[in-house]
């Protein structure tokens, strides 16, 4: 693991890595700031600050005023659970509407997806403002947890995650030293577990992280990265800004933890974040206008049909898809909020070349699903397709026996058991493309 200042070569793989949506956004509590007297400040200070002045002195002796956790397990201490909630609540209410440099830089690239260890609305606020309106969804520790929680996010509409729970529901947050150990517990147990939906995006081997504002130092986020990277190797090194602590001692530690780490590569970076953000945006803008375009307008739109219990590995290959220039449909990814879902999808079936159907146990064992209206429709309009012209693609997730295979055997099937056949199959896909481009000329 390396520290230094995050050079082209690194800057170039992580950008690189957010163009192909394979990066996720970590945004710390140090991430938030506010400008005081002319400096940022973490929004996480000046609350503690504002606690603190409302301790009382022989308490006060004893605590660090800029930590937040240590505050608020003092205030709780003296004026009890509703008070600390009521005045955390006024804080963030008070800046419900705010937005940062920092966080504006950042929505301004195509991260679909986002976790944020502070519970205001600056990063919130930044995406709204470029039209990308985010999906929300928080933890709480406690037990409670929402059944309308997004499955996934869009560049257009990203998922934001609020790990620490968020301003809008007070009961939800970890403010206190005792919140942060029950949290952890909850976490680790997973008494809730976080969504599913969440684990499968951070678990994912594909995908590295940008951590911002996080403070490695701490020991409990040593904690919690052991449970993000979920106990998989990660394909990509992930990022990391850290600003050099007081303590020489805290950074060795946490400089030798993360260089022995087995599931997440980690390269520590020492910048500040606004500028690290605006060269950041400034990049990615460079490489934008300099890089050929992904999807080329003369290229195969493919419609993945899949169970509903199979996301993450349609997700997989839309990715994959995306990367090859193809233009990918996939409802999750695809269809806007406000659209008719039933009309989309229909139309895009009608509309796409190739329809790439998921063969998986989850589908075995769903007799009762939408993703059989969307085979049916398939099949209506492979009659449209001479017999050595496939429009129908079937790809073998797992061993499984499905009811209609037999209208299926008269065309070629992936087999992807082997994740590495991918490129079988999207070059199966372009050859059969060109010829009918072939044939229409």
């Amino acid at each position: 693991m390396n520290q230094c200042r995050l050079d082209d070569e690194n800057f170039e793989q992580l950008i690189f890595s957010i163009r192909r949506k394979k990066c996720i956004l970590m945004l710390g509590p140090d991430a938030s700031v506010e400008q005081v007297n002319g400096q940022s400040q973490p929004l996480n200070e000046i609350l503690a600050y504002e606690l603190a002045q409302r301790i009382r002195p022989d308490y006060k002796k004893d605590i660090n005023p800029s930590n937040l956790t240590e505050v608020s397990q003092y205030y709780q201490m003296e004026h009890g659970r509703n008070a600390l909630e009521i005045f955390v609540e006024g804080f963030y209410r008070k800046r419900q509407n705010s937005v940062s440099e920092i966080h504006q830089n950042l929505a301004s690239l195509p991260f679909d997806f986002a976790v944020a260890a502070s519970p205001d609305n600056l990063f919130a606020n930044a995406l709204k403002e470029k039209d990308k309106p985010p999906k929300i969804a928080a933890y709480n520790f406690k037990g409670r947890r929402s059944d309308h929680e997004p499955i996934s996010g869009t560049e257009q509409n990203p998922l934001l995650f609020y790990l620490y729970g968020h301003s809008d529901d007070p009961e939800s947050l970890v403010m206190t030293e005792n919140d942060l150990l029950d949290f952890l517990v909850s976490v680790i147990s997973k008494a809730p577990g976080l969504p599913a939906s969440i684990t499968s995006e951070l678990n994912s081997t594909d995908k590295n992280f940008l951590f911002l504002g996080f403070g490695f130092k701490h020991w409990y986020l040593r904690i919690l990265l052991h449970v993000l990277a979920g106990g998989k190797n990660k394909q990509s090194h992930s990022f990391a800004l850290e600003f050099m602590p007081e303590n020489p001692h805290e950074y060795k530690s946490a400089i030798l933890f993360f260089k022995n780490h087995n599931t997440c590569k980690i390269h520590i970076f020492n910048d500040k974040i606004l500028e690290f953000t605006r060269k950041l945006k400034t990049e990615y803008d460079k490489s934008i206008s300099c890089a050929p375009t992904i999807q080329e307008q003369d290229s195969p739109s493919v419609f993945i049909c899949h169970a509903k219990a199979d996301e993450s590995h349609a997700e997989w290959l839309f990715d994959q898809f995306t990367g090859a220039g193809f233009k990918p449909f996939m409802e999750s990814k695809s269809i806007d909020a406000g659209e008719n879902r039933n009309r989309r999808i229909e139309k895009a079936i009608k509309e796409a070349d190739f329809f790439v159907v998921l063969k998986t146990k989850a589908l075995e064992n769903h007799s009762a699903d939408y993703v059989h209206k969307e085979i049916r429709l398939a099949l209506d309009r492979q009659n449209y397709f001479t017999p050595d012209a496939p429009f129908i693609i079937p790809v073998k997730i797992e061993d499984c026996e499905l009811d209609w295979d037999e209208e299926l055997e008269i065309w070629w099937e992936s087999d992807l058991t082997n994740k590495a056949n991918i490129g079988k199959l999207i070059s199966t896909i372009r050859r059969h493309y060109a010829r009918r481009k072939k044939a229409r000329s």
